[in-house]
């Protein structure tokens, strides 16, 4: 995949992180430790997917700009890699230039 598709993907993927960034906020302030709904992270933007996370494993996924929640299967091996499988969803991790986009892009290195 050539470095323009991989910047596209990281796009992508970094608008739903932006996303399920102000659905962790409200979690924070009104959620429990149960597995609350955020948005796939994945690449497709039509995909409009839910999966559950904790909001302990959300902010350990968070804990790198480089890394993204997903449901099972939606990864994209080109531009990413799958570094944990859990039953609810996987973690992929950028790679190449689409890990750079994501780390430009990240919103809690931009504050």
């Amino acid at each position: 995949m050539d470095e323009e598709k991989q910047a596209r993907v990281a796009e992508s993927e970094s608008m739903f992180r932006d996303v399920n960034e102000r659905i962790q906020m409200s979690h924070e302030q009104w959620g429990g430790a149960e597995p609350q709904e955020f948005l796939c992270e994945c690449e497709e933007l039509g995909c409009a997917e839910h999966t559950e996370l904790t909001l302990e494993e959300y902010e350990a996924i968070r804990a790198d700009p480089t890394k993204f929640a997903i449901l099972p299967g939606h990864q994209i091996s080109s531009v990413e890699r799958v570094v944990e499988e859990h039953d609810r969803f996987w973690v992929v991790e950028k790679i190449g230039s689409a890990g750079e986009v994501a780390e430009a892009r990240d919103p809690r290195t931009l504050e």
